[in-house]
């Protein structure tokens, strides 16, 4: 299942957003969009219970409202060549297809 999440907390900028990624486990494993224009970040973190990575989430920072969103499966352990990781792949990249249609 799905899960969006907005974090409420004020996140500055980069550095503050590195700092809550940190805290929250969701660091920075690929990068999609880092729009300094736009003031928006989009990247993809990954948790390592073994040497093959599984999916832990997605991540929306939007600068303009200093805020970011967590999109992540509820199970936590989605394997990167499935079905319902690909699946939430495209809900992350519409969400952020939102965000920058805004701007």
């Amino acid at each position: 299942m799905i899960t969006f999440t907005k974090d409420n907390s004020t996140i500055k900028d980069r550095e503050s957003l590195a700092a809550w990624a940190s805290v929250n486990n969701v660091h920075i494993d690929k990068m999609y969009i880092d729009d300094f224009n736009k003031n928006v970040v989009f990247y993809e973190s990954y948790k390592y219970p073994t040497e093959t990575p599984v999916f832990a989430g997605f991540v929306i920072w939007d600068g303009k409202k200093q805020i970011a969103w967590l999109i992540h499966d509820t199970n936590g352990t989605l394997g990167l060549d499935t079905e319902d990781y690909k699946k939430i792949k495209e809900y992350a990249a519409n969400q952020l297809n939102k965000l920058l249609s805004m701007r």
